[in-house]
């Protein structure tokens, strides 16, 4: 049985174009906020097998990752101190931090604003400041007006969780003018791969669904699951982070990320079922809270993504189940 840390080795290595990111990685001082996180996770493994300084900023005592040669910094963004010490020297900063469901409600963001608002200043005081990378979402457009969303669509949260994002978009875009810090904002769609489900978080619809769905439970799906989604495998989306982080063009830009193809809720569902036999599927109206933040069809526009790193070949959506299912079974 391998551990959570060996097992995203696994699912990483090696990641599309590894040699040109070691080169533009190795020796870099980076930190990562929400490490424990999925996409936080697995950012810092990838990093540190590409020969990169790893600092993680979390709460938990010991990373769910283990220590791994990484410097721990434990605490929350509000110690202004530890976040000063752990910002030092530090040359990119990977954000990761903050809620995963769409309806928290606003005081809850609030409070997560107060904290990207610390790590932000700090980040801009330093010199040079460092590289901030946000981890945004495509939430950021509310219901398209137009498919596939491009970075020109216009804004229309739905949400506080939405409204969360433009504001530490916005404040990125504020402190590169005035303090000239370097950020990228990458608008995140559906990510999904081998991880341990936090049922607590609404979240990974699709990994919630795998969990279910490998323990041979029942996967309550809300309405008929019409609705188009472009999920996105874990290894694709760190893959793109990093060669993203890696590029000069990519600097002060809003950038889309998403999967390779659109496919409904339920055709990703009734794939499952076919790797899980022992599954079951079902369907209930939708919750109110659930349904006032439903967006519809979503599908990215990955023009802009495309110009910018070398050609990512994106798992499909069976192979990346089949991985998923794989992996989650040697933990």
């Amino acid at each position: 049985m391998a551990d959570l840390a060996t097992m995203i080795r696994e699912v990483v290595r090696p990641l599309p174009h590894h040699d040109a990111l070691r080169d533009a990685l190795t020796g870099k001082r980076t930190l990562i906020l929400g490490a424990d996180g999925f996409l936080g996770s697995y950012t810092a493994i990838a990093l540190q097998d590409l020969g990169a300084h790893v600092s993680l900023l979390q709460r938990r005592p010991e990373p769910r990752i283990g220590r791994n040669h990484f410097e721990i910094f434990q605490g929350d963004l509000s110690d202004t101190d530890l976040l000063q010490h752990a910002i030092t020297d530090c040359e990119i900063i990977f954000d990761f931090v903050g809620s995963s469901s769409a309806i928290d409600t606003p005081s809850e963001i609030t409070a997560l604003n107060a904290l990207h608002t610390n790590a932000y200043q700090a980040a801009a005081r330093l010199n040079p400041p460092p590289l901030v990378v946000l981890s945004s979402s495509r939430t950021v457009y509310g219901k398209p007006q137009s498919l596939p969303v491009n970075e020109s669509h216009p804004l229309a949260p739905q949400s506080p969780y939405a409204h969360h994002k433009i504001a530490l978009e916005t404040q990125l875009a504020e402190l590169q003018q005035t303090h000239n810090l370097p950020f990228i904002v990458v608008r995140l769609s559906n990510i999904y791969g081998p991880f341990p489900v936090d049922h607590a978080k609404s979240y990974g619809i699709l990994n919630q669904f795998i969990d279910t769905a490998r323990q041979n439970g029942t996967v309550r799906l809300f309405g008929d699951g019409a609705q188009l989604r472009d999920y996105l495998f874990i290894r694709d989306a760190v893959a793109a982070f990093l060669h993203l982080a890696a590029n000069p063009d990519a600097r002060n830009r809003i950038i889309n990320l998403g999967g390779p193809e659109p496919i409904s809720i339920r055709a990703a569902a009734d794939e499952l079922l076919t790797q899980c036999p022992g599954a079951s599927l079902t369907t209930t109206p939708w919750p109110p809270e659930h349904q006032a933040v439903e967006t519809g069809d979503y599908t990215t526009d990955l023009t802009l993504l495309h110009s910018l790193i070398p050609p990512i070949p994106f798992t499909p959506i069976p192979k990346g189940i089949q991985k998923t299912l794989h992996h989650l079974t040697q933990t």
